[in-house]
């Protein structure tokens, strides 16, 4: 579940329904994920959820934990702070920092 689901009468998140389409354990084990311009990520001012997936593929979800954890303990406003970044690179470098 995704708390973006809450904008569909469904209550099913796009992103999540592909994923469990295509039997991934999420958006991080697509090959189109790069280009994917499904749901969230087809957004033109967010950018947190694309760069978490892909911070995820490239690192692991273990170092994902831990990062997020570091990042929200320096003070990281986590969505908020990548999404004003300005693009998913940008996003996902500031990720990175916290490694």
């Amino acid at each position: 579940c995704c708390s973006f689901a809450t904008l569909f009468d469904n209550g099913v998140c796009p992103n999540v329904a592909c994923a469990n389409e295509k039997k991934f354990e999420g958006c991080f084990e697509c090959p189109q994920l790069v280009k994917c311009e499904i749901g969230y990520y087809g957004r033109t001012e967010e950018f947190a959820a694309k760069a978490t997936a892909l911070f995820i593929r490239k690192y692991g979800q273990e170092t994902y934990g831990n990062v997020l954890k570091k990042a929200i303990e320096s003070g990281l406003a986590y969505a908020e702070d990548l999404d004003k970044s300005g693009s998913v690179e940008n996003a996902l470098h500031l990720l990175e920092t916290f490694i």
